[in-house]
Formats: C-alpha cells, structure tokens, sequence
C-alpha cells in the first residue's frame, strides 16, 4: 500500500477537533458519527486506522476522474506555483480557458459563464439574473420560477423554495413568493403554469432520480435565458 497510517493518538486528536470545532452540513451533530478520511489515491480513500476502502462516492460534488489523479495533482501545483488567487474584476488565463470551453459545449447562443463557488449560489444567481431581465424588460411582475416536483437545487434559502420539497423547508418559515413546481415530464402543465405571466423554468436537464425522463426543450423555447451548473448537472432557467 502506498500509505502507512494508524496512529492512534493522531486519530483521537483528529476526531476531538472535528467534534469540537467543526460544524458538519446537512446534519444533527449530536447523531453523527463521521469517519476519518486521511488520504486517498485512485478508487480507494484510508480511514485514520489506516484500514483501505474502496470508495463509491468518488465523494461529494466532484467529476470522479480518479483520487489524485496524476494531472489533476500536476495542473494544481502548476496553478499554485503561478498565481493562487486574483480577484474577480481582472483577466487571467486558467478562468478565460475555462469559460472558453464551456462556452463551446453549451447551446445555441450560451456563451458567457459566471463562476460561482457553488452549486447552490449559481442557482440563486439564474434567479435574480432572470427576475433583473424581465424587470428591465418593463415587466417586474414576472418573477415567478416553474420547477418539478422532486427537484434538487441546492440549500440556501431560494433554492429550496426552487426545489419544493418540504423536508427541506421545514423549519425555515413560510415557502416565498414566487415559486411552484409541476409533475416531471409533464410539458403541459409547464406551458399552464407559465401562460399569462411569462414565468421562468427551472429544470435539471440530467437528474439521478428520474433520469429516464425526458423533456421537450422546444416546448420551453424562448423562457431559457441562462444555464446554471450545480454540481455538474445543467440547470436551465
């Protein structure tokens, strides 16, 4: 194996801090017990016993390409050793290479990419993009977003109004203006809910829970104004 851990008094000291300090997402922290990950390398992650387990995750929002994969390792040490962090109002390489290449994967004329730290805060910026749009349009009463049942579109507090789904607004008071999902597939009741009114849709082009589902994006045409990604998945709104 190309590691050698198992220090048991690192792991302890490891795991107090963790339970002390750091507050876990998504969680009671009082009934979670999180494992420790110390390295990891290919398919496989080690646990702070120093035991080798296979990982099925690839873990969480992140292209599985492999632990450490040797370029991966490469472009970042090139990266660090270049320029580490430079604020979002000046030009530099690595971003505009990025957006070029997405740009010339995304369709029709979606060809400008604003980079978010998360999926859930791109979310919250086709949202506002989209209601803006309208507003300057001279129509400030569309601000109504159409999405399907099921959905995920990530935590903050827009997005799980976007999503509908009730074990996560549970807790957060009254759902907010502005949203309502539809049954997925169902092209026509999207084209209801959006009469009148110019609404906006929100849609996850590749979802894990109803990927056999397919839908018209001719049906939608003309309310696409932006395309978000969270966590890898498309978003169209």
């Amino acid at each position: 194996a190309p590691h050698s851990f198992g220090d048991a008094e690192a792991e302890r000291e490891v795991r107090a801090n963790d339970r002390g300090y750091v507050f876990h997402s998504w969680s009671a922290q009082a009934q979670i017990k999180p494992m420790t990950i110390v390295a990891s390398e290919g398919s496989y992650v080690w646990d702070g016993e120093g035991n080798r387990l296979l990982d099925f995750s690839g873990q969480l929002v992140f292209t599985n390409i492999g632990h450490q994969h040797p370029k991966v390792v490469a472009a970042i040490a090139a990266q660090a050793a270049k320029l580490c962090n430079v604020a979002p109002q000046y030009v530099n390489e690595a971003r505009s290479e990025a957006a070029r290449l997405i740009a010339e994967r995304t369709p029709g004329d979606l060809d400008r990419v604003f980079f978010t730290n998360s999926g859930a805060e791109a979310i919250e910026c086709a949202i506002k993009t989209a209601r803006k749009y309208h507003w300057a349009k001279g129509h400030p009463e569309r601000i109504d977003i159409i999405g399907f049942e099921g959905s995920f579109h990530g935590r903050t507090l827009a997005a799980v109004n976007a999503s509908g789904n009730k074990s996560y607004l549970e807790g957060f008071g009254p759902p907010m203006d502005g949203f309502d999902q539809v049954p997925h597939g169902d092209i026509e009741a999207v084209k209801k809910a959006t009469d009148g009114a110019g609404a906006n849709v929100i849609l996850d082009m590749v979802g894990g829970d109803y990927i056999d589902r397919n839908y018209d994006a001719a049906a939608v045409e003309g309310r696409i104004v932006q395309i978000a990604f969270l966590s890898g998945t498309p978003k169209a709104t």
